[in-house]
């Protein structure tokens, strides 16, 4: 992990104890974008931090989690996973997600929408 993102992250390691998601949330955000221009195994290591956020219900990391599906970026491209993070952050109140969602569905078979509905459920199910 190069420097910053090291530092980046150990910020968000000190601001998670005190229980401040929102303020981790955006360390996160800016040290995805700073290590997505220098490698993929970075990009990795943050986007698994944004699953762990969007499963506790963060629309912002829901709807990166969502765009980095739907790009492959830092993580294997699956269009259903990406529009059912997309789902998940415009319910959650993220309205610029909503642009996002139907270019999706513009851009996705039946079965890969079968699919998204499919995993919508079961992650719902399994809260």
């Amino acid at each position: 992990m190069t420097g910053i993102a090291c530092i980046l992250t150990d910020i968000a390691a000190v601001v998670d104890r005190r229980k401040k998601g929102m303020f981790r949330l955006i360390l996160l955000i800016t040290a995805l974008i700073f290590v997505s221009t220098v490698g993929a195994s970075e990009e990795s290591e943050f986007v698994a931090e944004m699953q762990v956020l969007a499963d506790q219900g963060h629309a912002i990391a829901q709807f990166f989690l969502g765009d980095a599906y739907s790009n492959g970026a830092g993580i294997l491209k699956d269009l259903a996973k990406a529009r059912m993070w997309i789902n998940f952050a415009t319910n959650s109140g993220k309205e610029s997600a909503i642009e996002t969602r139907e270019t999706l569905a513009r851009l996705m078979t039946p079965a890969q929408t079968a699919e998204a509905q499919q995993m919508s459920r079961e992650w719902r199910e399994a809260r």
